[in-house]
């Protein structure tokens, strides 16, 4: 049988209000979850109807080669994003799982989803500045 973990550095002790603000936090997630597929959903048609529509007549091949992976990067960050959505989900039911069932071992480990999310946070941020980056130079470039 595995020894669990029970050095504690400090202990905390969850009262009816800090359950209150965790059932409130678990409505909003749920909220953010919808609107998260939604926001996908959309990404993904967007992106499907500009590979199909494209034009490939751009005298510059570069400016054509972008435009043709633009949608392809973009899902690659939607997807990115719909990992950032499931962690931060996982994150919440597995904290209400513990409060239901009064596990603290559950509770505790509940924060490694916590820790996922912020890995893709960062992930899914560091991907959109290169967006922005590379929009501006495309602006700059071939402005009028």
């Amino acid at each position: 049988m595995e020894k669990e973990n029970t050095d504690e550095i400090f202990s905390i002790k969850l009262n009816s209000e800090g359950v209150g603000h965790l059932l409130k936090f678990a409505k909003l997630v749920r909220f953010f979850l919808v609107i998260s597929i939604l926001v996908c959903i959309v990404i993904f048609v967007r992106n499907i109807v500009v590979l199909i529509e494209r034009k490939s007549d751009y005298d510059d091949s570069f400016l054509t080669f972008y435009l043709s992976i633009l949608p392809l990067l973009s899902i690659a960050a939607m997807i990115m994003f719909a990992c950032q959505v499931f962690f931060y989900q996982k994150l919440n039911s597995s904290i209400q799982k513990a409060i239901n069932q009064s596990d603290e071992n559950g509770f505790n480990k509940a924060f490694k989803y916590l820790v996922r999310h912020a890995i893709y946070t960062i992930a899914v941020a560091l991907f959109s500045l290169l967006f922005v980056f590379s929009d501006l130079f495309f602006i700059i470039k071939y402005r009028n």
